[in-house]
């Protein structure tokens, strides 16, 4: 079972193994592996987004075990949205999309942005999910299909 948990229970070790797991970088942005401190800085700024009004940043657990991490975080005029999961967790995006939503509402959000990369394939079930990308976006050197899901 999938527990989320405030994203400051994760160590440095988790971190790492997570977000610089080669299957799971195929989907994130272009950067170099994440090292013990460039990971202590990526959760410090994931901490400081949690305490900004309207974003939820929580480490996803299966039992004890660190399987990703997600949440609502701010970008630009608006509020994405993010899952990032371990391929064993994969199938279990549905559900973690599905708290998210339901934590926007209660955040009082109306709609939140997903972010993709260009560069994944347009399957049906991002589809059922998001809908079509409303337009392209480019962060650090990297295109996104931008996806407004409506709440």
């Amino acid at each position: 079972m999938l527990t989320c948990h405030p994203i400051d229970s994760c160590t440095i070790p988790e971190l790492l193994a997570l977000l610089n797991d080669a299957r799971v970088r195929r989907y994130l942005m272009l950067h170099a592996p994440f090292t013990a401190s460039s990971a202590d800085d990526w959760l410090q700024v994931k901490q400081a987004e949690d305490r900004r009004p309207g974003c939820l940043i929580r480490a996803i657990r299966n039992g004890a075990d660190l399987v990703g991490w997600c949440g609502i975080q701010k970008q630009d005029d608006s509020f994405e949205l993010a899952i990032v999961l371990a391929p064993s967790q994969w199938s279990r995006g549905r559900d973690v999309l599905a708290t998210l939503k339901t934590w926007g509402r209660q955040q009082g959000h109306t709609s939140l942005v997903a972010l993709l990369p260009s560069s994944r394939p347009q399957r049906r079930a991002i589809a059922r999910l998001f809908g079509q990308p409303s337009s392209e976006t480019v962060l650090q050197g990297t295109v996104f299909n931008r996806y407004t899901i409506a709440l």
